[in-house]
């Protein structure tokens, strides 16, 4: 509104002068307002202004340093995933060799086992074999025996008189009292 009122008697004031006369006066009275203006905010505003200033500068100069910190620290762990990746290759390998490793040593147990049992199975079957071979040759000798006694039986009912018979009684009776009395 002062403004307005200025710029009013600026005009009255060029009026009455005439258009080429330049008013002094009014560029002064403006001018040393101006400067009363300037000067009367920078002593009231001096303080308020510069503790602003000095908080943001704070604020700013904190935002900056968390902010270097974040990225600190995602430069680290960057890092750190970088290096995890580039290991990655030898790890898969590691790891596929002890894979390996551990399945051939499955491999070397299991046939190890197979054959134990193997061999279990062999001496068995070589025992049932020694066994079964020693009872079917018993049970032959104990036919053949057998078969023996009954042809002598018949070989001595048709071919022995009672003198032979008498002689071999004799014999015996003889043998196994000289048998009884070695003993």
């Amino acid at each position: 509104m002062i403004e307005l009122e200025s710029l009013i008697s600026l005009a009255v004031t060029m009026a009455d002068a005439g258009a080429d006369a330049f008013n002094w006066q009014y560029v002064g009275k403006h001018a040393a307002n101006l400067t009363i203006l300037v000067l009367l905010l920078v002593y009231l505003l001096k303080t308020t202004v510069k503790n602003f200033l000095m908080d943001r500068r704070g604020q700013i100069a904190s935002k900056i340093e968390s902010s270097e910190k974040e990225i600190t620290e995602a430069k680290a762990h960057f890092d750190q995933y970088m290096a995890k990746l580039s290991n990655i290759e030898k790890e898969i390998e590691d790891l596929k060799e002890s894979i390996r490793n551990e399945a051939e040593m499955e491999r070397q147990e299991i046939i190890r086992q197979a054959e134990i049992s193997a061999q279990k199975i062999r001496e068995d079957a070589t025992e049932t074999i020694k066994s079964e071979t020693a009872k079917a040759k018993h049970q032959i000798q104990g036919e053949v025996v057998e078969l023996a006694m009954e042809l002598a039986e018949n070989l001595i009912k048709n071919n022995l008189n009672e003198a032979d018979s008498r002689r071999i009684i004799e014999d015996f009776v003889k043998e196994v009292n000289e048998t009884k009395w070695q003993q």
